[in-house]
């Protein structure tokens, strides 16, 4: 999908301030050999690839090629999988073309281990880094972690400028770390793995972040944001303290901007609106919730800090201010029940049901995690996942549930059944974005043009047919998935049942899309009619001041 990535552009920034030359090749699936013909032209002595669960696979397709054709260019990996497993990474099959990684934050330790290689000095004294050679694997002891933020150069964006300012949105890293401890997460061990005698996390400072947005809607012409941080308003009084007065600085600066965070359910209250409300005024129009599960006893099981009253607490604070609600969640998990399952397909049915995804979201394993330690000693995680670091390689206690599980999933291919792949989006995947930018559009016009007494009916007639096909897929999903759960309570459920919909389920949602885009053209065109400028919702900066109506 392209995104931003704003860790790569944090080592850009640091290896440029210490004069390296450097540049960034965006790789897919059918680029390899232009790539490779970039790689040759800008002739470097180092590469790196940041490595996730889901790309590991191909990255090591194309790493090979590398191998092959450069056998001189050292290649390193960062990410979370060298942080949580570098010595496993680099023994592992998907890890037979690395010869380093890098541990943990990388901004001091890509700069060192560069100049090492430059000087060709042995890695063996560079803390934060694990590497390969002729005697094995060797992991070197641990970096702590930037502890001031603000002193870090902004990050480049080299995958902003080369995509020609088209992508949704820029990146802002606000802050670093988490106080939670999901044990799904791998953000929680960076404590416990590598920050002894440092902050669980750490911020920035509002006046350093309001600098870089001021510098990037000056620079860039560009005014949509996505803030990365695991959770924004972490932590607690102070984190709450912090995004006020980034909110306040926005506004001051009149940088009319539009952004997205992450946020957790247990921190905010009712006595939180005002907050919310200013949040929203500076330009807070999505927040991702961490809800994982529409169970307390599935909430327990993660060690989230939330109960099912905060997740639906939050979701309905943030609807009255017009932000939109995206949220993780874990359906199936080697230990799920039969009445959780339940509990979860009832929970969706009442809070994102028109989101066909959310019903066979599958847990991921990543290395490192809690969750990864209690299922190798269970038995449940398959032996092959130290050569393969699979996110999937686990079984479940109830075979019935991961029948049933990867039932769901074949619906989107094979490819997508077994590794979490897809080359080409089918509808119900194209539809999450969908929803965002129906989201987006009207929320945006609500802010310019809400009160405007003509221009509000207009848009009120749109949201009122939205709601109605939204209201129609999530009884669709919710039978779908309730009628798949008798079976399976019956002992009567085949893979077929899902299998045989696949088609279907995609068409249907190509139509409802369909729909809803013709009635979003002839809601534009009566605004255009009455003088409203519809174009003004866009991504580049506008002239109109944003306003929240009330």
């Amino acid at each position: 999908m392209n995104p931003e990535h704003v860790g790569v552009g944090y080592l850009l920034a640091v290896l440029r301030r210490e004069g390296y030359e450097c540049n960034v090749l965006e790789l897919s699936r059918n680029n390899h050999e232009y790539i490779l013909d970039r790689i040759e032209e800008f002739n470097p002595g180092f590469i790196g690839f940041s490595l996730m669960s889901v790309n590991k696979k191909h990255a090591a397709e194309f790493g090979r090629k590398i191998k092959a054709r450069f056998k001189n260019t050292h290649i390193c990996a960062g990410g979370p999988i060298a942080t949580y497993g570098a010595d496993k990474l680099l023994n592992s099959e998907s890890g037979d073309y690395i010869d380093s990684a890098v541990i943990g934050e990388g901004e001091e330790t890509i700069v060192h281990l560069v100049r090492a290689l430059e000087k060709r000095m042995p890695l063996k004294g560079i803390h934060g880094v694990c590497y390969r050679d002729s005697e094995g694997i060797h992991v070197n002891p641990r970096r702590g972690p930037v502890h001031d933020l603000d002193s870090l150069p902004f990050p480049d964006r080299d995958q902003f400028e080369n995509a020609g300012g088209n992508l949704e949105y820029i990146r802002i890293s606000t802050s670093r770390g988490c106080t939670s401890r999901c044990t799904f997460c791998s953000a929680p061990n960076v404590t416990n793995r590598y920050s002894k005698g440092m902050k669980v996390w750490r911020g920035r400072s509002s006046e350093n972040i309001v600098k870089e947005i001021k510098y990037l809607v000056d620079k860039f012409n560009f005014n949509t944001f996505d803030f990365v941080d695991s959770t924004y308003e972490d932590p607690g009084h102070i984190g709450k303290k912090r995004i006020k007065e980034i909110a306040e600085g926005i506004l001051e600066n009149d940088l009319r901007i539009y952004y997205n965070c992450c946020m957790q359910a247990m921190n905010w209250k009712n006595e939180d609106k005002e907050l919310l409300k200013l949040l929203a005024k500076s330009g807070l129009e999505k927040v991702l919730v961490g809800i994982e599960s529409g169970s307390d006893a599935g909430l327990k099981h993660w060690d989230k800090r939330s109960d099912t009253e905060d997740n639906r607490r939050v979701i309905r604070l943030l609807r009255e201010q017009n932000i939109y609600v995206a949220f993780g969640f874990i359906m199936f998990h080697p230990h799920s029940t039969l009445i959780e399952l339940r509990e979860n397909t009832q929970f969706l049915r009442e809070n994102l049901g028109h989101n066909l995804r959310r019903f066979g979201t599958r847990l991921e394993i990543y290395p490192g995690t809690v969750i990864e330690g209690v299922l190798r000693q269970e038995g449940l995680l398959h032996s092959s996942y130290e050569d393969t670091l699979d996110c999937l390689a686990y079984d479940y206690v109830n075979d019935d549930i991961k029948t049933f599980a990867n039932a769901f999933a074949s619906m989107f291919g094979e490819e997508y059944e077994k590794d979490l792949v897809i080359n080409q989006e089918p509808p119900v995947f194209q539809f999450e974005t969908f929803d965002i930018v129906i989201h987006t559009y009207l929320s945006r016009l609500l802010r310019f043009y809400g009160e405007d007494s003509n221009a509000l009916e207009v848009l009120e007639e749109f949201k009122s047919y939205v709601k109605e096909v939204y209201e129609e897929l999530t009884e669709f999903n919710f039978q779908l998935m309730n009628t798949g759960l008798d079976l399976l309570e019956k002992g009567t459920f085949t893979k077929e049942y899902f299998v045989n919909q696949g088609s279907y389920i995609n068409k249907l949602y190509k139509e409802k899309m369909d729909s809803i885009q013709r009635k979003q053209m002839i809601t534009s065109r009566k605004l255009m009619k009455m003088g409203f400028d519809v174009s003004i919702i866009n991504s580049k900066k506008h002239d109109k001041k944003i306003g929240v109506k009330g």
